[in-house]
C-alpha cells in the first residue's frame, strides 16, 4: 500500500489526531504557565507581608525600651517590675521563611534572620527575668541581684536599640550587612 494514498484516504482522523495532540500539548504548556504565574504573584504578595511584620514590630520597639526604662529604675531601688509584655510578631516569619528564602539575596537573608533572632531574644529576657531574679533573690547566688539584674537590662536596651537600626534599614530597603559577607564569595 501507498503511504500517500493511505494519509489521503485517513486524512481527518490523522488531522484529529493531530489536533487531541496539540492540544494536549497545549493545554499541559498554558497549565504550567499559569501555576507559575500564580507562583510568582503569590510570592510577591507573600515578601509584602514580612516588611509588614516588620513595620509592626518598629513600631512595638518604642513600647519595650519603655518598660525597659522602667524594670531598670524599679531595680535602681531596688524594686521588681514585672517585664511581661505584648511578644513582638513573628508568625509570618515563622511560618513563611522557607518559602520565600531563595528569593532572598543573601545579605537580605542575614538581616531578616539576626532582626527575627533579637526580637525573639529580646521577648524571652523580658518575660524570664523576674522569676530568675526572684531565684536570685532566694538562693543568694548573686551578690547584688539588683545591680546584676539591673545591668543586663541595660544591655538588653542596647540591644533593642541595635535591633531598630537593623529594622530601619532593613525597611528603607538597604538591610545592613551583618556577617559582612559583601565581595565574598558564597557557597550557594
Amino acid at each position: 500500500m501507498n503511504w500517500t494514498a493511505l494519509i489521503e484516504k485517513n486524512f481527518a482522523a490523522i488531522l484529529g489526531i493531530v489536533g487531541i495532540l496539540v492540544g494536549v500539548v497545549l493545554g499541559f504548556s498554558l497549565n504550567t504557565v499559569w501555576e507559575a504565574w500564580k507562583e510568582r504573584r503569590n510570592r510577591k504578595q507573600m515578601r509584602k507581608q514580612i516588611p509588614a511584620e516588620l513595620e509592626t514590630n518598629l513600631l512595638m520597639i518604642e513600647q519595650k525600651r519603655d518598660i525597659l526604662n522602667q524594670i531598670i529604675n524599679h531595680l535602681e531601688n531596688q524594686e521588681v517590675l514585672t517585664g511581661v509584655s505584648v511578644r513582638f510578631i513573628t508568625t509570618f516569619y515563622d511560618t513563611h521563611i522557607q518559602q520565600l528564602y531563595p528569593y532572598y539575596s543573601a545579605k537580605e537573608r542575614h538581616s531578616l534572620h539576626f532582626i527575627y533572632q533579637s526580637l525573639k531574644a529580646i521577648d524571652s529576657v523580658m518575660h524570664t527575668f523576674e522569676q530568675e531574679l526572684m531565684q536570685h533573690l532566694a538562693l543568694g547566688f548573686v551578690k547584688d541581684p539588683f545591680e546584676h539584674y539591673a545591668s543586663r537590662m541595660k544591655e538588653l536596651l542596647q540591644r533593642v536599640n541595635l535591633t531598630e537600626n537593623l529594622l530601619g534599614q532593613h525597611l528603607a530597603g538597604e538591610p545592613v550587612d551583618v556577617l559582612h559577607i559583601e565581595g565574598r564569595q558564597l557557597i550557594s
